[in-house]
């Protein structure tokens, strides 16, 4: 059944990225000891290819199908991690080994996002939050395998872990090879000009709808402020703060994931959402609330529940976003506007991580909450003068 043969590579890949998502923190706090402006640079990294090639992968998604795109980030992802597990084993890990690691699992990612959402509603009959959800739900409750597995690093081993991490997006890129859905890949090869052409039709699409537009700001500001303020403060916060171990950084991670898991089960099972961008934007204020408790210097226990309150509130936005842009997208340009969205995402997300490792020497971590908190709340009262992100309702499929 096509739907199973899509989720298994897509736990796969989910499972690896979940040990990625751990190490590459702790390899740069813990083992080499980075300053924060070094450890933004490694996750900007990690991020920042997805600027420019995300949006070429919308393109090749739209003209070739997705999984032949999809089957590429796989490869080049296992590639990557293989990469590391030899930096490890000849213990050559370095700043410098550490950002070609990123910046390679960084292309990786690139290419993948808009093939895994083209094929989301590609691989089965259900409505689109059921789609989504089950999507989301598997991809998540790997990713938190994954950190539970790189969790088990001091006892396991480094080298061992990501050894284990390399095995398993092996398998998923070789069941992605094996997977028809009866996509048809042209013969030719389209130029650069029919590239632009096909981008610049995604934008006109773009801006010429005006839901579509406050959607784009609404995920530029979670990317910057939600990822990227995210990737970095966490890390910092509780190696100086709380004096984490990498198990005790790792719980962290995985009660995050957990509380994306919460939220896209309770979607699975919940009636349709009518208005998904009303769910979306109320996030806002719930992480402002978040992000205020955090200010107050919680407990241990008080640091766990928030970060699975933040995961729950970012997996909920998340999955609305989606709702609305795959509601809004007509079927021919599905593959580019999403390439868009992640365009935009992982375009301010380095944006965020690199302000906050620089703005870290002059505020303090209390400081850069209580803006993120702010900030929220005020864009949520600017949407509030324009109802179109507002009133968009769900499509039925």
């Amino acid at each position: 059944m096509p739907l199973i043969r899509f989720l298994f590579s897509h736990g796969a890949s989910s499972l690896a990225l979940g040990v990625h998502l751990v190490l590459l923190a702790w390899l740069s706090v813990d083992s080499l000891a980075l300053s924060s402006t070094e450890f933004a640079w490694v996750q900007t990294m990690a991020l920042l290819p997805s600027i420019g090639l995300t949006l070429l992968s919308g393109v090749w998604v739209d003209k070739y199908g997705a999984l032949p795109v999809l089957f590429v980030s796989q490869v080049l992802l296992t590639l990557a991690y293989g990469f590391l597990a030899w930096v490890l084993i000849s213990g050559g890990l370095s700043l410098e080994t550490l950002l070609i690691y990123a910046l390679w699992v960084g292309f990786g990612n690139g290419l993948m996002q808009p093939a895994r959402e083209k094929l989301v509603t590609d691989v089965a009959a259900l409505s689109l939050q059921k789609k989504i959800s089950l999507a989301s739900v598997i991809q998540f409750s790997m990713q938190s395998c994954g950190i539970a597995l790189a969790a088990l690093s001091d006892s396991l081993g480094v080298s061992t872990v990501v050894l284990i991490q390399v095995g398993i997006a092996f398998l998923g890129a070789a069941n992605t090879f094996g997977l028809h859905l009866g996509h048809t890949v042209p013969n030719q090869s389209p130029s650069m000009l029919s590239h632009v052409a096909s981008l610049s039709a995604g934008f006109r699409a773009l801006f010429g709808h005006a839901a579509l537009r406050q959607l784009m700001v609404l995920i530029g500001f979670n990317g910057h402020m939600h990822m990227g303020v995210f990737i970095v403060l966490m890390p910092i916060l509780a190696t100086e703060s709380y004096q984490f171990t990498s198990a005790q950084y790792g719980g962290l991670q995985f009660v995050f994931v957990l509380g994306m898991i919460s939220a896209h089960l309770g979607l699975l099972r919940k009636s349709t959402v009518q208005y998904p961008g009303q769910g979306a934007l109320f996030s806002l204020l719930y992480t402002a609330v978040i992000g205020y408790a955090l200010t107050k210097s919680p407990t241990v226990t008080g640091l766990y529940v928030l970060v699975f309150c933040w995961g729950l509130v970012a997996g909920n936005s998340a999955a609305q976003c989606r709702m609305v842009l795959q509601s809004l997208s007509a079927a021919e340009l599905k593959g580019r506007l999403m390439s868009i969205y992640q365009f935009i995402l992982f375009g301010a997300a380095p944006v965020g991580a690199l302000t906050t490792g620089y703005f870290i020497r002059y505020l303090s971590m209390t400081e850069i909450l209580y803006v993120m908190s702010l900030s929220s709340v005020g864009l949520f009262v600017l949407f509030m003068f324009s109802r179109s992100l507002w009133a968009v309702e769900q499509i039925e499929s």
